[in-house]
């Protein structure tokens, strides 16, 4: 369902903060991952199963995880991606991420940058 994640890898990351999950057809369609510290919320994975991409999944994923963690009193968001992810920059994008720092070679399997991105909580919609 999900080639890119190891199960181990999601278990590891869900047990640090807190996970959504979109089910379609009485399937796990996608999942978000994401962990709040002080006034900051961190999204660590994020994944949507092949079959239902492009349905707009990662969207609602996004924008349950951005308001539940600024109700709990998140004032800014972050988040890092592989420079070649272009699906996910544009979606992160459309959400009112903006690219503030980079990080060379930083994944591995292929070595690759990593673009780190951040979006204030206030001037995201309510």
């Amino acid at each position: 369902l999900f080639r890119s994640w190891a199960e181990n890898s999601i278990v590891e990351s869900a047990n640090c903060g807190m996970a959504w999950v979109a089910e379609q057809d009485s399937n796990v369609a996608g999942f978000l991952i994401g962990r709040g510290v002080a006034d900051e919320f961190e999204i660590l994975n994020m994944a949507v199963a092949h079959a239902y991409r492009r349905r707009g999944i990662a969207g609602q994923l996004a924008r349950e995880a951005l308001r539940c963690s600024r109700r709990a009193g998140a004032k800014r968001a972050y988040l890092e991606v592989r420079a070649s992810n272009g699906a996910a920059i544009f979606l992160y994008s459309r959400h009112g991420f903006v690219q503030n720092g980079r990080r060379e070679r930083y994944y591995q399997y292929p070595a690759e940058d990593s673009l780190l991105f951040s979006v204030e909580m206030n001037s995201m919609q309510q």
